[in-house]
């Protein structure tokens, strides 16, 4: 899937990582696999980062992040608000209902879902009624979007 959004100085390609297919769609996404496929985000034509969409739950149609990461040398230029867009975008594109955020984000990947996408205009969901991490669950809030 080739595609332009909101910014015309970005765009990104999915596709399968071993034989450069396309992804179109949520049945060329499991015929592919899960770790088989991944997003180039490119600025200007130079590739900046990657990610990968990863099946959270096949039936509801919900995706989850994963492996994301912008190349060192474009880190800290406001590049990786525009892969967290395009991974979103290429999600609704697929036919996905529901994007997640990975389990395992760090500290920079968990603000840019707490704080960040909300600037831009991204309405992120939260699974549970707090922002910490809960004493009698000791797990760390899942953030999604509602695409």
């Amino acid at each position: 899937m080739k595609s332009r959004y909101r910014n015309a100085a970005y765009s990104y390609i999915f596709a399968s990582s071993e034989t450069h297919e396309d992804i179109n769609n949520l049945e060329d996404f499991k015929r592919v696999g899960d770790y088989s496929n991944g997003l180039g985000l490119f600025y200007r034509g130079i590739c900046v980062g990657k990610g990968t969409l990863v099946f959270e739950n096949r039936k509801k149609k919900y995706l989850h992040t994963e492996y994301t990461r912008i190349h060192a040398k474009y880190r800290n230029r406001g590049h990786g608000v525009h892969l967290y867009l395009a991974l979103i975008d290429a999600a609704r594109r697929l036919g996905a209902k529901r994007l997640y955020a990975s389990q395992g984000l760090n500290k920079l990947s968990r603000r840019m879902w707490s704080e960040k996408l909300d600037k831009v205009g991204v309405e992120v969901m939260i699974t549970r009624g707090c922002r910490k991490a809960c004493k009698h669950c000791d797990r760390k809030p899942r953030y999604y979007v509602e695409l």
